[in-house]
């Protein structure tokens, strides 16, 4: 049984690699004017200030900061929420700030210590790769459809290719020069995607179309040995996430917890059926109409000619109403969340087999 393949094609025609140069400003700012979005970056060379503490005028250390901002120039982005209306930009505007925090340096307006502002460094330098991975680097797909997990191979090849032709010039000091993905299966219950064909598309802009696909530093371990203020020595485990080693992740796939109704269709119900293969095909069509991931599975028993379809309760529900079609049957009547919709039904019943019964005596 072939599920029917559905193509979509985004309205988006130029190469993935038809972006602008960098231009930089006077004041060294670098924009780089790409499809859809436009990003700024600045960085701020590390020096020294004077500064009061407890009434006394101290010198301190000031990090270097790389800054960077973003703005979305096209409607139909929807850049970090998945659905809703592709022609209004939830978040047209966003940034990220790195302060690099040297060993060896003293920033006395800094509460924490050396060690905890370093792994600060790390944490916001992983923000902005996540940010970055998601928003900024562009690729070409050409998705023949099928499992999350045959998307997102293709997608992290083509990501880990994008980022080492794609990464600014200006970050290159501070980010590595190739990044690992790798995809995570985690997830009990995989969603699958119909087909579709884009290009020059960030992860981002996938979202809008079905696919919802995440990105997240691994985690790294860290030990390190602390002198406390008896003079105790106390070995610890600082954990922060990865710049270079990420994970792919679908926020489309279900848990464990979130279990799949189930429900049989028998062929052998009605001599004119189609055979399996067109229910199922009918199935898929029924399916594929509604937007978002698919979560549906059918296998077949030829021995009784029956069909298990394992499904959310929309598709349960979409499935059955396609066989009540071929079998002639009513469909199913939907039930109604409003508990007075249940209340007048019943009503309705008990006022029927009133005037039926009242027939029944005047005969």
């Amino acid at each position: 049984m072939k599920p029917i393949a559905w193509t979509i094609v985004l309205g988006i025609a130029a190469p993935a690699l038809a972006w602008a140069a960098p231009q930089q400003a006077p004041d060294g700012i670098v924009t780089i004017r790409k499809r859809a979005s436009t990003w700024s970056f600045k960085i701020t060379p590390e020096g020294r200030k004077k500064i009061t503490v407890e009434e006394k005028d101290v010198e301190t250390d000031v990090p270097q900061v790389l800054q960077a901002v973003w703005a979305i120039d096209e409607p139909y982005v929807v850049p970090r929420k998945p659905g809703g209306n592709f022609f209004v930009v939830n978040y047209p505007t966003d940034s990220r700030k790195v302060p690099f925090f040297r060993e060896g340096k003293r920033y006395v307006d800094y509460g924490d210590s050396a060690a905890g502002l370093q792994m600060a460094t790390r944490e916001a330098l992983n923000d902005l790769q996540k940010a970055m991975v998601e928003e900024f680097y562009q690729v070409d797909v050409d998705f023949p459809g099928g499992a999350w997990d045959d998307l997102a191979r293709l997608l992290r090849d083509r990501l880990a290719a994008a980022y080492e032709q794609q990464l600014p010039e200006i970050l290159k000091p501070y980010l590595p020069a190739k990044i690992e993905l790798e995809v995570s299966s985690k997830s009990a219950q995989h969603a699958r995607y119909p087909a579709f064909q884009a290009k020059g598309v960030t992860l981002a802009m996938i979202r809008s179309f079905g696919p919802s696909p995440l990105v997240e530093g691994k985690t790294e371990s860290t030990p390190r040995i602390v002198e406390k203020e008896d003079k105790s020595i106390e070995l610890i485990m600082d954990t922060t996430k990865s710049s270079k080693q990420l994970i792919l992740t679908d926020s489309n796939a279900l848990g464990a917890q979130d279990a799949l109704e189930v429900a049989f269709f028998h062929l052998g119900s009605k001599p004119t059926l189609p055979g399996a293969d067109h229910v199922v095909a009918l199935f898929e069509m029924a399916w594929k109409t509604r937007s978002g991931p698919l979560y549906a599975k059918v296998k077949y028993h030829p021995e009784t000619k029956t069909l298990m379809v394992q499904g959310t309760y929309d598709e349960i529900q979409a499935a059955d109403q396609v066989f009540a079609t071929l079998t002639g049957r009513p469909k199913p009547i939907e039930t109604s969340a409003n508990p007075f919709d249940a209340i007048t039904q019943s009503l309705q019943k008990i006022a029927e087999l009133i005037q039926k019964q009242t027939e029944e005596k005047d005969k």
